[in-house]
């Protein structure tokens, strides 16, 4: 869509991927836009005037705002572990050096100004960001000390003021055999952030171990410039979409609690996970294409369907993240550009699974039509009962990835991360403890092709283990369900 908008000078609704799904009939839509005059300028993010400070964006001012009240807090340590064979030491740690300097957001803190976060800019090399190094070759358990070191770096707390908001360190276990640990803190990071990072850490890393220089393109906007942007941008039809989409009163998901009324939310979680066979993935897809919607969208109407039903309740409000990258000037930026969306259904048990996947798809299209207004912005025009504990609004979470042809995975310990044809760089996921839970429970699903990783991220101050097993079992009983034996017309 963003590439549409750029050259060819058409706006795209995200309903029309689903209205005209293949490139022929996409074409033709553009086509009749054009031959009717339904064209606009494609126009660049500008960059801000340089200035002292800059402000933050909505989502960052949140985060700020919840270390204000949680000084040490690292549920939004963002954690990984990777181990390496064959490493070009010195390639390695001047491709981490050249990324802080290339991206502006690697070397920013933030102030306390009146009151309020202000993102400040550092030159390169000034706070102090370096890839720290330790030998364990001659330990007598060097892959157990590293993992002790794994676990305790994943938690060590950030000073938003002070800074680095990154940190990096070599752990090396044999001649040609290195742990690498990384921790950054979502204030300046996303998801897809990390995928920018780990593919220019590549490209960096082959050029220098091999003699060459910084083979990368400079930057011409950085995320500043984005979230002056993104405040031009918001306008009144996103407002007036989420203020009536969610009117009325907004009740949280009645989850099976073990615990109940927790005063001192740790954000402390674990996750359980089960694998969703090939057989019954083939049938999710087939629903998929003969209702034209996504496997996502056909997920999440069983998820929608499950809550309904252990919770008692028909109105469904779940979270759903969305990369907020809608200007093709983001995309090969690092930053906390996520946004959260609300995907909110009705669900009776008078409907058939056909009428609710119809609803579920609505609701996502229409989500990601009006993407573009902040989350963050959006909680404080509804202004909630605010408790810092817990989240606003929801308190359910889904996140859909899709890995089939992506190099790296967090969740299987198995795919080879850093690769370099003429440097033999090869890597895998090193195991490392990470028990954050931002939400009471968030159902991830990550599609790996012929077969879907699924499971719950939960709150271990709300949740026994033993709960969230049972209630996976159910989920996954559902899923078959629906891609083996429902009919057109069956009850939920």
């Amino acid at each position: 869509m963003n590439r549409i908008e750029k050259d060819l000078g058409v706006e795209v609704e995200f309903e029309a991927l689903f209205d005209f799904p293949s490139v022929q009939t996409l074409a033709a839509h553009i086509e009749q836009m054009i031959a009717s005059g339904n064209t606009i300028i494609y126009e660049k993010i500008t960059p801000a005037i340089k200035q002292d400070h800059y402000v933050t964006s909505h989502a960052q001012r949140r985060l700020w705002f919840i270390h204000q009240y949680q000084p040490g807090l690292t549920a939004y340590n963002m954690p990984f572990a990777f181990e390496l064979e064959g490493l070009h030491q010195e390639a390695f740690i001047k491709a981490f050096l050249t990324l802080e300097e290339r991206h502006e957001s690697l070397r920013t803190t933030f102030l306390n100004i009146d009151g309020l976060p202000m993102q400040k800019i550092h030159l390169p090399g000034s706070l102090g960001f370096h890839v720290a190094y330790a030998d364990f070759r001659t330990h007598e358990n060097g892959a157990g000390a590293a993992k002790a070191w794994a676990d305790e770096e994943a938690v060590r707390p950030f000073d938003l003021e002070k800074g680095p908001l990154l940190r990096a360190t070599l752990l090396q276990l044999g001649d040609a055999r290195f742990v690498f640990l990384f921790t950054i803190h979502h204030i300046i990071s996303d998801g897809w952030s990390l995928e920018v990072l780990m593919r220019e850490v590549s490209a960096l890393y082959e050029a220098y171990a091999n003699g060459h220089d910084n083979p990368l393109q400079p930057l011409r906007v950085q995320y500043k410039d984005f979230v002056y942007w993104q405040n031009n941008v918001i306008n009144a039809r996103e407002e007036a979409f989420w203020l009536s989409k969610l009117a009325g009163e907004l009740s949280l998901i009645n989850l099976p609690f073990d615990v109940e009324g927790v005063e001192n939310n740790t954000f402390i979680g674990d996750r359980v996970h089960t694998r969703i066979n090939e057989a019954t993935t083939a049938g999710l897809r087939e629903l998929a294409l003969r209702h034209n919607t996504s496997l996502s969208n056909v997920i999440l109407s069983v998820f929608n369907i499950l809550l309904a039903n252990i919770s008692g309740q028909e109105d469904i409000l779940i979270g759903m993240a969305t990369a907020n990258r809608s200007h093709l000037d983001t995309e090969g930026l690092i930053g906390f550009f996520v946004n959260t969306l609300i995907i909110r259904n009705q669900i009776s048990t008078e409907m058939n699974f056909e009428e609710v996947l119809q609803q579920v798809t609505q609701a996502v299209v229409e989500a990601y039509q009006h993407q573009n207004y902040p989350f963050d912005l959006l909680v404080e025009k509804l202004n909630p009962e605010r408790l810092v504990n817990r989240q606003a609004i929801f308190n359910v979470m889904y996140a859909f990835q899709n890995y089939a042809d992506v190099a790296i995975d967090i969740n299987t310990n198995t795919e080879e991360v850093f690769t370099g044809q003429s440097v033999a760089l090869q890597g895998k996921v090193f195991e490392q403890e990470i028990n954050n839970a931002y939400f009471d429970l968030t159902n991830f699903v990550s599609d790996y092709g012929n077969e879907l990783l699924i499971g719950f991220n939960y709150n271990s101050d709300l949740f026994e283990k033993s709960t969230i097993e049972g209630l996976l079992d159910t989920y996954t009983e559902f899923i078959a369900l629906t891609a083996n034996t429902i009919a057109e017309n069956a009850s939920l």
